[in-house]
């Protein structure tokens, strides 16, 4: 009798003189089990399954796949950033349904060229910013220059009884 993966098998001998037979047991040969295939895939949060089949006799048997605890996130931007405001987005599990939100960054202003009214002597000018997001506007005050005056001329020469008179001009504006 073979062998097979379980059943030992049994051997005969016959003397070829007298006919007297004996036997001996064959062992087992024991399963030869193939590398296995998985047979149900593990998830974030289901166990999986292997299953393992003998090239022999076609037994098989099956072991358990741990959960992968990796989740398959789908994320929608469920807040937009503007340029002073955080945004948020929310991921959800496409297979158990575990949602996490994070944070977007405010995206922070982004001026463009300053439109610049000089100061004057006596006038303060400015330099305006503006946002090309969001038209948020940004003044920073040019402080008045302040007169320039020259040497100044003599006008008028003083005498013994009168004072002199000299002008100064403003050498930026005219002012005297």
């Amino acid at each position: 009798k073979e062998p097979t993966c379980v059943d030992t098998g049994i051997k005969t001998f016959t003397c070829t003189v007298c006919g007297d037979t004996k036997t001996e047991k064959i062992d087992a040969l024991g399963h030869s089990y193939d590398e296995g295939v998985v047979t149900k895939e593990p998830t974030c949060i289901d166990k999986g399954e292997r299953t393992f089949t003998c090239k022999t006799c076609g037994d098989t048997y099956t072991e358990e796949i741990d959960a992968t605890g990796i989740h398959d996130y789908e994320t929608v931007v469920t807040k937009e950033p503007t340029c002073e405001e955080d945004g948020l987005e929310t991921s959800t599990c496409k297979v158990c349904g575990d949602v996490k939100t994070s944070v977007i960054k405010a995206k922070g202003h982004h001026f463009g060229d300053a439109v610049v009214t000089e100061a004057t002597c006596t006038k303060d000018g400015s330099s305006v910013r503006t946002c090309t997001d969001c038209g948020k506007t940004e003044t920073t005050i040019l402080s008045a220059k302040g007169h320039s005056y020259d040497d100044g001329v003599v006008t008028k020469k003083p005498t013994c009884t009168e004072a002199g008179e000299k002008t100064f001009t403003c050498t930026v504006c005219g002012d005297t």
